[in-house]
Parts: structure tokens; C-alpha cells; sequence
């Protein structure tokens, strides 16, 4: 089994973060954060304003990642909400058609148009 690396580092408000390596594998990703010291004192802190120590770096970690993807997602969808059918247009002709309907699909499944509670009829 081979995978991919890749090392990523990026930077907010002008302020370089972390050393990340993604590492993809046959069947899943695993993401690997290298802090340093002042990096590691601050994920401390915030771990004990959090949880008051109660929670793993594992399980935090998790949360924390997944809310951040949960946010983004949030600002994307109001973003494209905002925009006008012409700029949606342009948008998706630059898409390959498997991001075209990818895309299509979470914007069904936001706004309801796939509703996991309905029944199916089975006859």
C-alpha cells in the first residue's frame, strides 16, 4: 500500500501555522499536526479552557476540526446564496462535471431536497 504525502503549512492574519502532512492511504486520510513548544502551550490552554483537561487531544482535535469544516461549509453556502445566477453560471462552467454534481447535490441536500425522513415505497 502506497500514500501520498503531502506537507502543508499556511498562514492567518500574516501569522504562519503549524507543520500538517496528509497522508492518503487506499481507504482513508490521516492528517498529522507537528506543533512547536509555543504552539503546544497554546493548545494546552485552550484544551483546559475547553474541557477543563477533560477530554483527550484526540477527541478535541476531532471537534475542532470538524467544526472548522462545518463553518467554512456555512460561509461557502452564504456566499453562494449572495451570488447572482450569472455569477453561479460562470462558476459552474468552470467545474468539471463531477464537482458539478457533487456540488449540486450538498446545495439539494441544504436547502432540503433530499429528505432522509421521507418513506420510500417499496411495492
Amino acid at each position: 500500500m502506497t500514500a501520498d504525502k503531502e506537507k502543508i503549512t499556511f498562514a492567518v492574519d500574516g501569522e504562519n501555522f503549524g507543520n500538517f502532512k496528509l497522508r492518503e492511504g487506499d481507504r482513508r486520510m490521516k492528517l498529522y499536526i507537528k506543533l512547536n513548544k509555543e504552539e503546544t502551550d497554546q493548545w494546552d490552554a485552550l484544551k483546559q479552557a475547553l474541557t477543563g483537561g477533560q477530554m483527550s487531544n484526540d477527541t478535541l482535535a476531532r471537534i475542532l476540526f470538524f467544526k472548522g469544516i462545518h463553518a467554512i461549509t456555512a460561509e461557502l453556502n452564504e456566499r453562494v446564496e449572495n451570488m447572482t445566477d450569472e455569477e453561479k453560471e460562470t462558476i459552474m462552467k468552470q467545474m468539471s462535471a463531477e464537482q458539478a454534481t457533487a456540488a449540486m447535490q450538498m446545495a439539494e441536500e441544504e436547502l432540503g431536497g433530499n429528505d432522509e425522513n421521507s418513506e420510500k415505497s417499496s411495492d
